[in-house]
């Protein structure tokens, strides 16, 4: 064997060495980037989520100034206080559940009288807090509480039978529906305080 040959063998050794490592780094190369592309992947895929994430929580907010929250504020904390007198008064006209009262009739009859007094005075008040702020809240909330307005009304005007047949009869013919329709009042007011909550708490103020 010459020198030649030696060269030849030599030459073809490295050769395959350098086939063999070309292979193996072409491998390695083209794993990492498929590693690379499944990180990027799955990393844009939890970006895209809090990215939706985000946006949900951005629409469910609302985003006023100071002066306007405090104005809505304002506002809606003086409809809750002349609304829930209104339905503490209407509904001792006719209270919920067993409840007692004068045997005697005049301590009744006065004691009648000044809760239809204290009801109609409440109900006035509700309703003239309700029309002085109805430009300033929405038409979804105007329309429950002037239902709500509705109900007391009926029961305050079923009250005031008894100054047309007279007490007696008035009591002896006193339905069970005008209870119910207490009890239905003050369902409708819990629903009105937590809708009245849940707009409160997704403002958010912006200073």
């Amino acid at each position: 064997m010459d020198s030649l040959d030696v060269f030849r063998i030599v030459g073809y050794l490295v050769a395959g060495f350098g086939g063999i490592g070309a292979i193996i780094y072409a491998v390695i190369r083209f794993s990492a980037n498929q590693i690379a592309e499944r990180l990027s992947a799955k990393y844009e895929l939890k970006l895209n989520k809090e990215l939706e994430l985000f946006k949900s929580n951005l629409a469910g907010k609302q985003y006023i100034s100071t002066t306007r929250f405090d104005a809505e504020f304002a506002i809606y904390r003086e409809l809750s206080s002349a609304f829930f007198e209104m339905v503490l008064s209407v509904i001792g006209l006719f209270p919920l559940g067993i409840y007692t009262t004068f045997e005697n009739k005049d301590a009744r009859e006065k004691q009648e009288d000044e809760n239809y007094a204290k009801a109609s005075k409440a109900f006035l008040k509700a309703q003239n807090t309700l029309y002085e702020n109805t430009p300033f809240i929405s038409e979804k909330l105007d329309i429950q509480l002037k239902e709500l307005l509705q109900m007391c009304n009926i029961q305050v005007a079923q009250f005031r039978n008894r100054y047309l047949i007279g007490l007696e009869d008035y009591v002896a013919q006193n339905q069970p529906e005008d209870h119910q329709r207490s009890k239905a009042i003050l369902e409708n007011w819990n629903k009105i305080c937590e809708n009245m909550r849940e707009y409160l708490f997704s403002l958010d103020v912006v200073e």
